[in-house]
């Protein structure tokens, strides 16, 4: 089935406890929709930046809006925003720069969001508001990285694989 919402879409993300999708249309409106007809359950928020991706923690607590400025010729003149939005309730929780750490991928663990930049580092982040915990350095800019059980794996540009201790030992 396939059903026009809105004049387009800038970005979704499926919701992973229930049938609802949130959904960033072209004008910035930031929606909550039923994933099985389209309806709209409700209006979250704005999001005016260009280049955004969403993603929302496996306890659906805080849906995140990843916003990368257009334009911007290296990776190391990227400031990119987190704005954090709850999945019930109208308006922006936070907005927080990120200074210099552009965004090749995010997970979520053990209550935590963890980035993996450009800059070498890993970030890792309160998933229920954008105030960083802890920064990992590494050997060369992180391509990615995703939860394992209780550990993070990533990946870096020189082809290493990092293998990290339990969440619980890395941020206490």
């Amino acid at each position: 089935m396939r059903r026009k919402i809105a004049d387009g879409v800038k970005a979704c993300v499926g919701s992973p406890r229930s049938n609802t999708v949130y959904t960033l249309m072209l004008g910035g409106r930031l929606c909550r929709l039923d994933a099985a007809d389209g309806n709209e359950l409700a209006v979250l928020g704005e999001v005016k930046q260009e280049n955004v991706r969403l993603f929302i923690d496996p306890q659906e607590t805080t849906l995140w809006a990843l916003c990368s400025p257009a334009g911007k010729s290296t990776y190391s003149e990227v400031d990119e925003v987190l704005i954090a939005f709850s999945p019930e309730t109208p308006g922006m929780l936070q907005q927080f720069s990120i200074a210099g750490h552009r965004v090749f991928g995010i997970c979520f663990l053990q209550g935590m969001l963890i980035s993996a930049g450009w800059d070498s580092t890993l970030r890792i982040w309160d998933a229920h508001q954008p105030v960083a915990v802890a920064a990992i350095s590494g050997s060369a800019p992180f391509r990615c990285v995703d939860a394992a059980g209780d550990r993070l794996v990533a990946g870096d540009q020189k082809g290493n694989m990092w293998f990290l201790a339990p969440m619980s030992q890395l941020y206490s």
